[in-house]
């Protein structure tokens, strides 16, 4: 069964670089741009992983997590900063959120926490 990565992430290039990244170790990729779009169509999947940004316009990665939860999307979440803080990271804590990455991280990085992830879900 394949697993299924919802990505979360508003600038074009890193979101299209992640996405074809996780396709070419064999993940299947529903791509976002917007925290919004991902909750108009809320993964259904019971075997992925949710891969988002914090820096979201709008919304950020905690926030998301937060309105999932609400909504009993259970699946993981892997939430990706380029400033990560203590205050993010006890929060993410709180959240569940399954991994804090700081960019920059490398795709082996990020895969081994999508496996863990969906391992121990």
């Amino acid at each position: 069964m394949t697993t299924t990565i919802y990505l979360v992430d508003d600038d074009d290039a890193v979101r299209e670089s992640l996405a074809a990244s996780l396709t070419s170790v064999g993940f299947s990729v529903q791509a976002f741009s917007t925290p919004d779009e991902l909750l108009l169509r809320p993964p259904s999947d019971r075997r992925g992983c949710i891969v988002t940004d914090h820096d979201l316009a709008g919304m950020t990665g905690l926030d998301l997590a937060t309105e999932l939860a609400r909504r009993d999307v259970r699946l993981p979440i892997i939430l990706m900063s380029g400033r990560p803080t203590s205050e993010i990271d006890r929060r993410a804590r709180h959240l569940g959120v399954r991994a804090v990455l700081q960019k920059p991280f490398t795709r082996d990085q990020l895969v081994a926490a999508i496996r863990t992830s969906v391992e121990n879900s």
